[in-house]
């Protein structure tokens, strides 16, 4: 595998880890959105810091319940990427 194929299969590899890493973050916040969109619908009050509270618990609860998995996805990536730049800078 030339040095370009593996730059590409690099860059692919960072943004799958990367999204499969932030889902449940993504997730979680988005229903935070819908349910401060539902309560500000219910009780007729705008307010932007509901919405803003209720998207950082959001990010709260993932980093809390999905933390460890979060990291051990990154870590696994980055594990991956340093074995395939030690075999392509040593030629193997």
């Amino acid at each position: 595998m030339s040095e370009t194929s593996w730059l590409l299969s690099s860059f692919a590899g960072a943004l799958l880890y990367g999204l499969q890493a932030a889902l449940p973050a993504l997730i979680l916040v988005a229903l935070a959105g819908l349910l401060a969109a539902f309560l500000q619908t219910v009780i007729g009050y705008g307010d932007v810091a509901l919405g803003v509270t209720l998207r950082l618990a959001g990010v709260v609860l993932a980093i809390v319940f999905f933390g460890g998995w979060m990291s051990a996805t990154v870590l696994a990536y980055w594990h991956w990427a340093g074995h395939e730049l030690v075999r392509v800078v040593s030629g193997g």
